[in-house]
């Protein structure tokens, strides 16, 4: 098995891929990465301990700091794309006047 502290900095690098895949509005692929940085989480959590704890703690901070900058442009994304389908219905329903 691979060692707890490397696991722990490739679901950091995933992270930072996710939230670029969520820059981009590639909801599909933020979500693939997702599932694999939750994976590479577990088998963290589930391996034996062989570093110092504060080390471990301060990947976990990082680790929670980064979901909850996820979650705020998964929100943002979320709003924008329920602004624009708004913008849309209004937009065909002014048209469908006209028919």
């Amino acid at each position: 098995m691979r060692d707890c502290l490397s696991l722990l900095d490739q679901a950091l690098e995933l992270g930072v891929s996710e939230m670029d895949s969520l820059a981009a509005g590639d909801v599909d692929q933020a979500s693939e990465i997702s599932g694999l940085r939750k994976n590479l989480i577990d088998q963290a959590l589930a391996c034996e301990v062989k570093a110092e704890p504060d080390v471990i703690r301060d990947k976990l901070m990082r680790l929670q700091g980064l979901q909850s900058r996820l979650t705020d442009a998964a929100k943002d994304l979320h709003s924008s794309l329920r602004a624009e389908i708004n913008r849309s219905r209004k937009e065909g329903v002014r048209l469908a006047g006209y028919g």
